[in-house]
């Protein structure tokens, strides 16, 4: 797993993660610590599809999560719906989550 890590002008973070069979991430939103204001977050997803889930109460809605997705979340919406990625059996291979964000640099 890569660490997150400021570029040298400090404006902008690298998180890669990868997980197996029996991997999940459970719903969450994503800490706007050090974000730059406003800004999206934008993860990749390589390697077994995995579904993508949104949550706001009740509501939920599911993306999947194949090679190659990406996926734009606005900094809006991570303050309103939690996101995460549900535990399932279907899931044998692994897949990699590259996830982007900017930084505030103060």
């Amino acid at each position: 797993m890569l660490v997150p890590e400021a570029t040298p002008d400090g404006r902008f973070g690298l998180r890669a993660g990868t997980d197996g069979p029996g991997h999940y991430i459970g719903p969450h939103r994503d800490s706007t610590v050090r974000m730059a204001p406003g800004a999206s977050i934008v993860t990749i997803s390589f390697g077994e599809t995995r579904n993508f889930r949104l949550t706001h109460g009740a509501v939920r809605r599911d993306f999947p999560a194949a090679n190659g997705a990406v996926f734009v979340l606005p900094y809006a919406t991570n303050r309103v719906w939690k996101h995460g990625v549900p535990k399932s059996t279907r899931y044998t291979g692994r897949r990699i989550s590259v996830t982007l964000r900017a930084l505030d640099p103060r």
